[in-house]
Order: C-alpha cells, then sequence, then structure tokens
C-alpha cells in the first residue's frame, strides 16, 4: 500500500468568517479537478445535503455575481467533497459560500476561501521509521492545486547550495496513487528522490522548480518557510560546491604574505544525459609571490571542464558505489609561468561506514523525533557530539605545456626559459574529517602524486650580480617519480551550521605545476557551502 503524505500545505489556513453551525472545522484543501475542491474537516462529518456558490475574490473582497454553483457529498468521513457545474479559472482567489444541511440539521452559511494559484512547499521524509535516509536524498512536494502529472518529466529541481548558486539535481518523481483510491489528501503530492552526489546540499536554502506544472497549466513554484533540517555545512574543500580559505603566514625576515585556497564547483544535470552531470571547477591555492621568495606557499591554479555520474556497486560488497568525473584541465599558477593542458579524470570510491558525520546524524535523529513529536523543528531536535566522514580518490593527469615561457627572479635581472615538456601522473587521494559537537572539526587530507614524465620547473636563490650586490638568481630543474602534499586543517566554527570558520592550517609537501616543497602554517578565516 502507498505511503500516505496527510495535508504538507497546512502552511495555508483558508479564511473562514463564519463556520458557527457548519459541524466541522474548514481548514486545508485541495483542487481536485477545475470542478472538484476537497476540503478538509479535520474531524468526522455526517451526510451533507448541501450547496456551494463560488466568487471571485479581488484586493481582499468576493463581489459580484457567483462563477460556479456545485453541491457537497462527504468522503472519508473528514472530507467535504465540492463538485462544481462551472470550471474554475487558474491562478485565481475564490471564495465559497456553503449553505444547508448536515445530518438533518441546517447550519448557516458558511464562507471558506481557496485559491486556485500555483504555490507549493517541500518537506522532509516522511516516514514513520525512518532508519537510513541520506541527508537530502529525499524530498516530498506538495501543492494544494493538483500537478499535471504529463509535466513532471519536464521537471528540474534546483536548490542553492552555495549564496547565489543553484545547482540542478536530478529528481525521480514518484506520484502518489491517482485516482486516489487510498485518500483524497494524496492529490497534490509528489515524492523526489536525488541519488548520491546529487542530492541538495542545503535544505535550509533557496529551491527553484521548473517545468513542473498544476492541472492548469501554471507553472508550480516553491515557497520555503523554514528549514527543512538541522543547519550544517560542508565539512571541507572536496564537499563544498563554493570554498574560500583567506589565509595569512610569515617567515624570518620577510613580509606577511596572503593566501587565497579556493574552489567553485557547481553541479548541473543534462536532461538529455539522463543522471550524467557536467561538473565544471575552478581551484586555487596561491598567494603573492607564489613560490618565489623567502616565504614559501602553494602555487596551483586549475580550472575546466568535466562529465561525470554516480554509479552504484552494492554487488562490490564494502565498495557501495564510484563516482568518475571524466574532463580537462588548463593548470598554472601565480605568476602563468606553466601553462599546462591536461585530459584529467578522477574517481570517488565509496566504502561502507565511512561516512557518520554530524550533518547525517542530526538529520536521522530529527527524522526519528518527528514521528512522535509533529511539530518538532530541526533546530530542536537531539545532536550528536562525534562525527566522522573519510573520502578516497583516485586520479589520472595526462597532457603538455602547450608552450616555452620565461620565468623572471623576483629581484635583479636573472631570467630562464621553462621549456614545454610532458605530463604524465597518477595519484590517491584521501581525506578524513573528525567533528567534535558543531563547532570544531580537524580535516586531513593527503595526496601521494606519482609522475611518470619528467617535468620542466624554475627554482629562485640567493646569488650576487656583476656588480657585487645581492640578487636573486633563477634556474631550472626537473622533476620526478613521487611527489606526495598534504593537509592538516583545524576549524572553529563561527555560526549555527558551519558555513563561516576561524582556521588553522598545516601545508606540507608539493603540488603542481612548479612541485616547489613547502612547510607552512597559515591562519585565517574560511567560507565554505
Amino acid at each position: 500500500m502507498p505511503f500516505r503524505i496527510t495535508s504538507p500545505w497546512m502552511f495555508l489556513l483558508p479564511f473562514v468568517t463564519s463556520a458557527a453551525d457548519i459541524p466541522c472545522q474548514l481548514t486545508s484543501y485541495h483542487v481536485v479537478t477545475d470542478k472538484r475542491v476537497a476540503i478538509d474537516c479535520t474531524q468526522s462529518v455526517n451526510t451533507f445535503a448541501s450547496t456551494v456558490s463560488i466568487f471571485i475574490v479581488t484586493n481582499g473582497n468576493a463581489t459580484g455575481e457567483s462563477v460556479s454553483s456545485g453541491t457537497v457529498s462527504t468522503a472519508e468521513f473528514k472530507f467535504l467533497i465540492v463538485d462544481l457545474g462551472t470550471p474554475l479559472k487558474g491562478n485565481t482567489d475564490y471564495e465559497m459560500r456553503i449553505s444547508g444541511s448536515a445530518g438533518g440539521t441546517p447550519f448557516d452559511t458558511a464562507y471558506f476561501r481557496f485559491s486556485t494559484k500555483p504555490n507549493a512547499t517541500i518537506a522532509p521524509p516522511i516516514r514513520q521509521t525512518p532508519t537510513s535516509y541520506r541527508y537530502g536524498g529525499e524530498l516530498w512536494l506538495g501543492s494544494p492545486v493538483e500537478f499535471d502529472l504529463s509535466t513532471t518529466k519536464q521537471l528540474d529541481f534546483a536548490s542553492e547550495d552555495a549564496p547565489g548558486i543553484f545547482v540542478s539535481h536530478h529528481a525521480t518523481v514518484y506520484p502518489q496513487a491517482r485516482p486516489a483510491d487510498v485518500s483524497v489528501s494524496d492529490y497534490g503530492t509528489l515524492r523526489l528522490t536525488f541519488d548520491e552526489q546529487d542530492e541538495s546540499k542545503q535544505l535550509n536554502s533557496r529551491f527553484k522548480l521548473t517545468g513542473l506544472k498544476t492541472i492548469f497549466g501554471d507553472q508550480v513554484v516553491i515557497k520555503l518557510k523554514k528549514r527543512l533540517a538541522p543547519a550544517s555545512s560542508p565539512k571541507g574543500k572536496d564537499d563544498s560546491i563554493f570554498y574560500a580559505n583567506f589565509l595569512s603566514q610569515a617567515g624570518v625576515n620577510s613580509k606577511p604574505v596572503f593566501i587565497l585556497n579556493g574552489k567553485v564547483a557547481p553541479v548541473f544535470g543534462i536532461r538529455s544525459w539522463k543522471d550524467i552531470q557536467f561538473r565544471p571547477t575552478a581551484t586555487a591555492d596561491v598567494g603573492q609571490g607564489g613560490a618565489i621568495g623567502k616565504v614559501k606557499t602553494n602555487d596551483i591554479i586549475q580550472l575546466g571542464p568535466g562529465f561525470g555520474r554516480f554509479i552504484r556497486t552494492e554487488k562490490w560488497g564494502a565498495i557501495q558505489g564510484i563516482d568518475p568525473t571524466i574532463g580537462f584541465i588548463y593548470e598554472t599558477n601565480y605568476a602563468l609561468i606553466h601553462k599546462n593542458a591536461l585530459f584529467a579524470s578522477e574517481t570517488q570510491w565509496f566504502a561502507a561506514g565511512t561516512d557518520n558525520s554530524l550533518k547525517q546524524q542530526n538529520f536521522l535523529r530529527y527524522l526519528k523525533e518527528k514521528t512522535t513529536s509533529a511539530q518538532l523543528e530541526p533546530q530542536d531536535a537531539t545532536k550528536a557530539f562525534f562525527g566522522y566522514r573519510s573520502r578516497f580518490y583516485t586520479g589520472v593527469e595526462a597532457g603538455s605545456q602547450i608552450s616555452d615561457e620565461t620565468a623572471k627572479a623576483s629581484v635583479g635581472t636573472s631570467k630562464i626559459t621553462v621549456p614545454g615538456y610532458s605530463i604524465s601522473r597518477i595519484y590517491p587521494k584521501v581525506s578524513l574529517s573528525l567533528e567534535f559537537s558543531r563547532f570544531v572539526t580537524l580535516n586531513l587530507s593527503g595526496t601521494a602524486r606519482y609522475l611518470f614524465a619528467t617535468e620542466q620547473v624554475y627554482r629562485e636563490r640567493d646569488g650576487f650580480d656583476a656588480t657585487g650586490a645581492a640578487t636573486k638568481i633563477i634556474y631550472g630543474t626537473t622533476v620526478q617519480g613521487w611527489r606526495p602534499s598534504g593537509e592538516v586543517d583545524l576549524s572553529i566554527a563561527l555560526d549555527d551550521a558551519g558555513h563561516y570558520a576561524l582556521t588553522s592550517t598545516l601545508k606540507l609537501g608539493s603540488l603542481p605545476p612548479n612541485f616547489e616543497r613547502v612547510v607552512v602554517v597559515q591562519n585565517g578565516i574560511t567560507i565554505k557551502f
């Protein structure tokens, strides 16, 4: 038997001006067809021998002549079924006037207002015994006006996963039974499920819905009145759609260097390619002067398009899924000396037991507690104290530097030519997030990159010019073989969700394209969505 959702649109309390003697309390409603409206009485009702008249409401007033009339019957003990002679129009406010008797007893005329304007709400998964739901993996859509089910194939669901960045998610739509052979309340409900790696990252953000229409042909819009889940945020750079880490560092006898470690990586579902996502990415970890000077910093900029999809692999035992991304990357550094064109492929591996984050735990606790306390708000549910989440990736990078480039010293006139070279790399990467309450997070990540081909790089050292004055000498060298890198990041959240945090980061190892070895501690502030 299909699961029954009861009135997800209860936020809309119709206006009742006189119902003193009508033997039920008129509350929510369902516009089932253009000639039928079901009204929830919230209590058992007897046989009605009543008629209705329908008036259009303009500027808050119901004036003019009746535009339709009909009769009233009952269904499922608590629903009044109003059948009309003249069809309703879309995007219109109405007033219904009910006259007659119930159970043989007359009642005064009752006034009830409803609307055919598109006005839908989103609700979290509604189950009596939630156990293993993913955060954002299932949502419910409810509307007081029935959907045109023929338009569900055109539905495009997007959430604001970062400020101003709306990300489309491929939703599988499960409408409840039609006609309502289970319950009248099944009208105007849709269950949306999302594949792993394609669910909304923020359930207290704005949502956009396109393609889905009501039975009157009006575009369905979503109004979000409150959070759908406890506040949360991504734990690190790998999990984020938007990540900005503003840092500073200093060395002996040198000025402070300011660092930007950032990422923008929205995901867009491609409707004509089922489950395929377009994944453009721009990342940077750079500082003033790049890898040149007394204060060494990471020095990498990568950007480019990619395509990928999540693939279930439960038959592989502990490996529950893989998520490959294939694309092209333009790779350079702060000084724009390296200009590398790369084919890049990265696969994320999902193993059982690797996600026990506070975000997931708190979401499940809220769903469980809500079954015994229907009015429970997400922020009032009990919270877990400790959580963890690990990620494992493998990747390939292949291509070449597209031209010879000139590298100049930071002081003096020394310069060299960095010739073009081939690139052939593989790497495994692992990250681990340890969460202590919702305020303190320790992130550890490491990448072991292996270079099959010899790559051309440049370095700078102290020297003297022809006059004997101190200067900088730039020279070329090569790198090949293993080039590991890693980070240890301690964050203290500044807000309830953890989107803003004070951060202290230890960076060590070497990153492409210049593979300068660094061991630095940087401090600053992080913004992540």
